[in-house]
């Protein structure tokens, strides 16, 4: 991923020239309801309970960043009960002095430093009249996988639905599954799809293996996937991780474990992991994932943009970044409407051949509708001087 060369086209270059807190800062909290549930080996989410960030410009100009942490612990960031208090109680009012966030608050709440980078950012190019998608050159449109987060449903279930996927246009499967009962499950759905790829996620379900190699995991990698995602818990030493690669011929893929750009380059490196999942609000927003994209790509790896069924705020942005360079691998951002009836933007949408349409918005991201932030709003944090 690169810009054009020149201050103008470079985001970071753009926030270093205007370097100014935020004339006000309100947190937004918001619950919007899923149209089906959301089961991963992490649990089950019937709601999509998310942080809204709203940064005022010097200007006037309002910015929109989105923090789309998750209700429980052991995911790629903070829990989302974590990220509002931090928000309200230390970033917020630091941000709004003009502070430095302290050390520690940055590294264990990745999603909330994010947001309010996010919002800023989306600030500072409204107002300059910019787009980050047109800043980026990002393509108009771009390729999607439909991720089933059905751990636990009646395989006929899944199988009916990733075919139905397919036949909608989908570029790839992802199976959201569960170490140690996966192998059957994935096979039924591979002869299920035809030619279109499956890739695997177990979300770390799979704890420290030792010296051996759990039978599934090993029958897992000897399967035609587009790769394993994920296959351990990030507890686990990275030599177990090459371990498994050597097993088959499956490409094993980093999420949870990645929760920096030096983890990142250190597993690519030693061949623990040869495609990397670069979500946003793990990585302290969209700027920082653009940047750690292009070093894992550096190193050698497979890059694409990973979803955290954020709404609409944080998957425009988000979007923006998957089609900065897409690459051969489709993203796991989709259209609204495969997640939630009504969202809190405008929707993202898909086109007649199934890719995923890039927002063409001002800013770096959509902004909230004000009935609709209105009808899923819980609570708001309005930082005081």
């Amino acid at each position: 991923m690169s810009f054009v060369a020149g201050a103008l086209n470079d985001p970071t270059a753009l926030l270093e020239a205007d370097p100014s807190p935020p004339a006000s800062l309100e947190f937004h909290r918001v619950r919007v309801p899923l149209r089906r549930p959301h089961r991963s080996a992490h649990g089950e989410e019937r709601s999509r309970a998310s942080v809204l960030v709203r940064w005022t410009h010097a200007d006037g100009s309002v910015g929109w960043g989105e923090c789309p942490a998750l209700a429980g612990t052991g995911y790629v960031t903070e829990p989302i009960d974590r990220a509002w208090d931090a928000l309200c109680g230390t970033i917020g009012p630091a941000t709004l002095r003009g502070e430095l966030v302290p050390a520690d608050v940055v590294r264990t709440h990745p999603a909330s430093v994010g947001a309010v980078a996010d919002a800023r950012l989306d600030a500072v190019l409204r107002s300059q009249g910019r787009s980050l998608a047109d800043l980026w050159s990002a393509a108009v449109s771009v390729a999607g996988t439909t991720v089933l987060a059905m751990v636990g449903e009646r395989p006929e279930v899944v199988v009916e639905r990733a075919a139905e996927a397919v036949s909608l246009g989908a570029a790839m499967i992802k199976l959201k599954a569960v170490a140690g009962s996966a192998a059957p499950l994935v096979r039924a759905v591979l002869d299920a799809v035809g030619s279109t790829p499956v890739a695997v996620d177990l979300n770390g379900s799979s704890g420290d293996p030792g010296a051996g190699c759990p039978p599934d995991l090993e029958e897992l990698v000897r399967l035609p996937l587009a790769y394993l995602e994920q296959p351990f818990d990030p507890s686990v030493a990275d030599g177990c991780w090459v371990r498994l690669a050597e097993r088959g011929t499956v490409p094993l893929a980093v999420d949870e474990s990645a929760d920096s750009p030096a983890v990142i380059e250190r597993m690519v490196r030693c061949g623990a992991a040869a495609v990397v999942s670069v979500k946003p609000a793990r990585l302290g927003g969209v700027v920082a994932a653009h940047d750690t994209a292009g070093r894992a790509r550096a190193r050698g790896a497979r890059v694409f943009v990973g979803g955290m069924f954020e709404l609409g705020v944080g998957r425009s942005s988000a979007l923006a970044l998957a089609a900065a360079d897409p690459g051969d691998l489709p993203t796991d951002l989709g259209p609204s409407d495969r997640y939630v009836e009504v969202d809190v933007t405008e929707a993202v949408v898909g086109d007649r051949a199934g890719r995923i349409v890039v927002p063409r918005t001002l800013g770096a991201a959509l902004p909230p509708d004000p009935d609709r932030l209105e009808r899923f709003g819980v609570e708001v944090c309005r930082v005081e001087p």
